[in-house]
This record gives C-alpha cells, structure tokens and sequence, in this order.
C-alpha cells in the first residue's frame, strides 16, 4: 500500500505571511467590467495549493480549484501560480457590486463586493444641442451660440413651414428647400427659396441642398464646423409677402 504525505507550501519570512487556510484574495483587476461584455481578470493574492504526493510513486496530486464572481463560474480559470488566478468574468451578470470568491481545496476566501458590474453606456447618436427660430424677417440673419469646432462633422436639421406668398388664396407655403407644396419647386429665377447656412446672399446657388421634397418638411445634412458659430437665414426674392419662421437643429454626436 503506498504510503502519501500532505506538503504544506509555508513562507519563513514574517513580511510574506499568509492566513493558516493558504488562501488570501487580495485584488482583481480590472476591478469593474460591463455586464454586456465577457471581461477577462487577473486574481492576485495568496493561493497556496496543498500538495499530496505518492511516497512510492513519486506522483503529485494538487488541490481542486474555483472562481466565481457574483456566484457565476470564472470562465477559463487557471492558476497559475501561489499568487495569480487568472479566467473571464461572462457576460449578464446584473449591474452592482458583487462578491468575488476562491475555493482551493478545502480553503474559501471571499473579497466582498470586490467586482464591480457596470451598464454599456447608451449607444452614441446625433443629439440636439441647439435649436433655433429663424423667422423671416426680410432674410436678417440668425446667428447661433454654439460655436462649432473646426474640421468636426455636426447635422443641421430644419424643419416647419413659412409662408411664402400671403396674397393669394391659399397663401403659398415653402420649407426649407422646397415651395409649393402642389407641385414642389426648388425656387423662381435668380432664387433658390429655402433656409441658408452661411450664405447671406439671395441668388440662384443657396447653400446648403437640404435634398428631396419632404412631405413632412424635415431635412437634414452633415455640416463641418470652421471653428465658429452659423448664421442662419430665409433666402427669398420678395419678402413683403412673406410671413412665419423655419426651425434649425445643430446635432452633435453624443
């Protein structure tokens, strides 16, 4: 009958002492992770593994080991020595803080809400960060207080309707690009009638196209900023028969 022995791995310098048991988180890192995402850790700290060996045979058996992290099995786990586990936090766990453990053994440490499970942010999107009311007002300009960073894509968007032509009946209507909602036009000779941005001069070539008819009268278009505010403004060949406002959106990517 062979003949076996339990080795305790032990440490003779008092600086590096570890609890009777062998087993000791200290830290995981990373220490936070996302829930929609699988995250790979690092577990440090003192995990001494019993070893028995087999006297006759010269075979070692080492220890039994696990990790979870909020009761879940750490994916992949490996130890790789008396002072490194490493394996993957899986996705869905719920957000909060969670408890981090480590069984070798007999032995289990547990590092109290050790591991942090955090929400993804929300997906990045074209925000509004500004609205603006530009009225008629024989093509005065509307300038913004957004200052818009040099060389950075921004959406402009307009939308609503102005009167165009208040004597006759029906007034005729015009949005941001297009007037004469019947059969849409792009303007009348000389005039691209519409919203300008930065072109505050009345003539055939209104910047920008804000594109196809609308039925809803919502357009919208990428713009890159010069590291200054816009202006705004209607472009019109006649605008004592004019009457109302458009409305002007500046979109960040958020």
């Amino acid at each position: 009958m062979g003949r076996f022995v339990i080795l305790l791995v032990s440490c003779a310098v008092p600086s590096c002492a570890v609890p009777s048991s062998g087993l000791a988180i200290e830290r995981i890192d990373p220490a936070v992770g996302p829930t929609t995402k699988d995250t790979a850790v690092r577990l440090e700290g003192a995990f001494h593994r019993p070893l028995s060996s087999n006297l006759d045979e010269g075979d070692t058996i080492v220890g039994d080991m696990s990790a979870t992290v909020g009761g879940v099995a750490l994916a992949g786990a490996v130890w790789r020595d008396d002072q490194l586990i490493e394996g993957v936090v899986p996705a869905g766990l719920p957000p909060g803080p969670t408890d981090v453990t480590v069984t070798l053994g007999d032995g289990i440490d547990v590092l109290v809400e050790g591991y942090i499970v955090t929400e993804d942010p929300p997906s990045a999107s074209w925000v509004t960060i500004e609205t603006l009311d530009v009225p008629v007002n024989f093509g005065a300009q509307v300038t913004s207080l957004t200052t818009l960073q040099a060389g950075t894509e921004y959406h402009l968007r307009v939308s609503g309707t102005f009167v165009v032509q208040n004597d006759v009946v029906p007034p005729t209507e015009s949005d941001g690009e297009w007037w004469g909602f019947d059969a849409p036009m792009d303007g009348v000779p000389g005039v691209d009638i519409g919203m300008g941005i930065d072109d505050a001069t009345i003539d055939a070539t209104r910047t920008p196209a804000w594109g196809p008819y609308a039925p809803n009268h919502v357009y919208e278009v990428s713009w890159i900023g010069s590291g200054a505010p816009i202006s705004a403004n209607i472009h019109d060949g006649r605008y004592d028969n004019d009457s109302g406002s458009l409305t002007l959106e500046i979109l960040a990517w958020q």
